[in-house]
């Protein structure tokens, strides 16, 4: 069942994770090794990978670092994919526009297609940056 209050900071950490894993298999890295150079456990990194967990601003700097990255160009591309995230939601649903995106594709689409739109808008945002 879906925690309504907390619906957007669980699309929030959706996205982030997608965005973690996607960098992580582009770099072909196993969990482990990123789990490890970012000093977490395994099972941290898979729970917010599935968007599971939510990630604090230095367990995020420590996994952009290992990524070859920084937070806040992690935090940019969350950002550009969660409005991309939203017009795919605005795409295929009928949006209440007295109540966040979020509910309503959550209540269409459930947490399982919301995360796929998520996992589509990661995949655009990392695309045009390779560009």
């Amino acid at each position: 069942m879906m925690d309504w209050a907390n619906g957007e900071s669980t699309v929030e950490a959706l996205v982030i994770g997608q965005l973690i894993a996607s960098l992580r298999e582009r770099r072909e890295m196993p969990q482990r090794e990123l789990a490890d150079a970012a000093e977490i456990s395994q099972s941290t990194l898979s729970r917010i990978e599935r968007g599971k967990a939510q990630i604090d601003t230095y367990t995020l700097r420590k996994v952009a670092g290992a990524l070859g990255t920084t937070a806040a160009k992690l935090n940019e591309q969350v950002e550009i994919a969660l409005e991309r995230t939203e017009q795919a939601a605005h795409g295929v649903t009928t949006v209440d526009a007295s109540k966040p995106w979020w509910v309503t594709a959550l209540k269409v689409a459930g947490i399982v297609g919301l995360a796929g739109l998520a996992a589509f808008a990661v995949s655009a945002v990392l695309d045009e940056d390779k560009k």
